[in-house]
């Protein structure tokens, strides 16, 4: 049972996180308990940005927080170790093998997930969840992303995947697109 989710952009923590807690509740933010990129720490000394201002500033690798009750905590993240994504969508929160994610489509803020049997809504920036796809999905538009496995054939600037439908390829990407996707083929034979 998810009882709020906050996306951290700049500012996150001090604003957004508290918004999703209801009276009476608290949290604990331990630092050192996720890794911090580099570029941020690169950013705060060269910047010569106070080290608590950069969490006003940057969301400090964390991208997304769920309140969820203690006892629910641990299994969140262990569905997150696996492989797969853990979806949150108007309080109900799942898991979701990446196997089964056909392509993903980004329209601003929501982010639409197509899997075998159903298309997952949620808000997640494409940048994120990009970052933690295996490498048989491919960006292939601006707002698309397609698992190579359910790719049935290549025409033109489409990838029809037969029963999920088609994703459009851009004309910048196409010379990358093409070039990992008979790389793809290859690896396969």
């Amino acid at each position: 049972d998810v009882h709020g989710v906050a996306h951290i952009t700049g500012g996150g923590f001090d604003e957004n996180i508290p918004r999703v807690l209801h009276d009476g509740q608290g949290l604990e933010i331990r630092e050192g308990s996720w890794e911090i990129l580099p570029v941020f720490r690169l950013l705060e000394k060269w910047g010569g940005v106070p080290h608590r201002e950069m969490f006003n500033i940057f969301n400090m690798g964390i991208g997304m927080v769920l309140v969820l009750d203690e006892s629910e905590a641990q299994r969140a993240i262990e569905m997150q170790k696996q492989n797969a994504l853990v979806i949150v969508n108007k309080g109900e929160i799942a898991r979701l093998p990446v196997s089964h994610i056909v392509f993903l489509e980004s329209s601003g803020r929501k982010m639409c997930i197509h899997s075998k049997d159903r298309v997952w809504e949620t808000y997640m920036k494409f940048s994120d969840i990009g970052e933690r796809m295996p490498s048989q999905f491919l960006r292939c538009h601006q707002s698309y992303m397609v698992n190579m496995d359910y790719i049935q054939s290549m025409s033109g600037q489409i990838f029809n995947l037969g029963r999920y439908g088609q994703v459009p390829i851009s004309q910048s990407r196409m010379k990358m697109v093409s070039e990992r996707f008979m790389t793809y083929l290859g690896d396969l034979l």
